[in-house]
């Protein structure tokens, strides 16, 4: 954040202004269906914790109610952030609400997703949903979207910095680069974007390369080689 590099409160007061409008699901007007869960057609928090994407503010915007993994990302660094400027515990409740709901899921995660349970985990390795599958045909962007969440991930537990925490997740965060070496690593040493198989339809280029870098940064932070 800005008010980290120069102290001008009203950039920490700006910053605290966008999470509490992004996390806001207090005014019922602000809520359509999406399956048979609610979610925010204002801000982009959905009542399972984890966070979507395409708000609508003002009336601009398409309320999308599709998930990539790094809206869940960017929220988690944001509530390590703020935690370290303001050393209020509440955002350290919430990220890990939302890590915990992305990890394990829950049972409005699956309403959300139509009731297919957790659309992030395929035997519990991450996953792009929109984009693993396919190749991200039309959506090139998404081959960095896991290694934003991956970024976001340690940027929270970083700030966090609290060992009972950091257990919470250690095992899964492992899992993720224990997967991606058996799986989306080729023979030469490029990473494709899909971690949990061998079979998918790879894609190579520097973004799968750079989300596999930052699994790995994570990973070891965390203790495993």
């Amino acid at each position: 954040m800005y008010w980290s590099i120069t102290g001008t409160t009203s950039y920490l007061t700006q910053a605290e202004g966008v999470w509490n409008w992004s996390t806001s699901l207090t005014d019922g007007s602000r809520r359509h269906t999406k399956g048979n869960a609610l979610v925010a057609t204002e801000g982009d928090e959905a009542p399972s914790l984890v966070y979507y994407d395409g708000p609508v503010i003002g009336g601009c915007g398409g309320g999308s109610t599709s998930f990539y993994t790094y809206n869940s990302g960017v929220m988690l660094a944001a509530a390590g952030a703020l935690y370290s400027a303001t050393k209020n515990e509440s955002y350290l409740t919430s990220g890990n609400a939302t890590l915990n709901a992305f990890i394990n899921g829950n049972a409005l995660l699956s309403q959300e997703n139509n009731n297919n349970g957790n659309p992030f985990q395929t035997s519990g390795i991450l996953t792009e949903p929109t984009c693993d599958s396919s190749a991200c045909t039309g959506n090139d962007n998404a081959w960095s979207f896991k290694g934003i969440l991956m970024r976001g991930v340690q940027y929270f537990l970083d700030a966090a910095d609290d060992p009972a925490l950091t257990s919470l997740y250690s095992t899964w965060i492992g899992y993720q680069a224990a997967a991606i070496t058996k799986y989306a690593q080729a023979s030469d040493g490029d990473v494709g974007n899909v971690w949990y198989e061998t079979t998918a339809n790879q894609v190579y280029n520097p973004a799968s390369l750079g989300m596999a870098v930052n699994a790995g940064n994570l990973a070891a932070k965390v203790g495993h080689e």
